[in-house]
């Protein structure tokens, strides 16, 4: 087989079978707990769905850009929940595979100026641990 085939059978194999994962579904584990003492009723679980927004010219489907909307979006979330819960310490966070919309148009005649806008939505999830 040739490699222009071969390349993209083997990487559709490997997200069929699970051995592919996309990197924007994240998952962050806190080395500092002991994952295994923990029982359930001591976790405290905050979740939402949360949405990230963006504008351009063009390339707002390219691949960095909804990356680093979605990842900027989630951090802050992630960020806001650690201060309003600073009291407890944090076990893992993470967030859903995104569902992404791209729009691209053009302004009509004369000016015929290129436009796009992208969202995001997706679920994320944090996780403390009960005093």
């Amino acid at each position: 087989m040739k490699t222009k085939i071969l390349l993209p059978l083997l990487l559709w194999a490997g997200v069929i079978f699970g051995q592919v994962r996309d990197s924007l579904n994240a998952k962050f584990i806190n080395s500092e707990v002991e994952l295994d003492k923990i029982v359930a009723p001591n976790i405290l679980r905050v979740e939402t769905n949360l949405g990230a927004t963006w504008r351009g010219v063009r390339g707002c489907g390219d691949s960095p850009t909804p990356r680093n909307h979605i990842e900027a979006a989630a951090n802050n979330w992630i960020k806001e929940k650690m201060f309003e819960n600073k009291n407890l310490k944090w076990i893992r966070y993470g967030w859903s595979i995104p569902v992404i919309s791209i729009r691209h148009w053009k302004d009509p005649f004369p000016d015929r100026r290129n436009h796009c806008s992208g969202n995001a939505n997706f679920k994320i999830y944090i996780d403390f641990e009960k005093k």
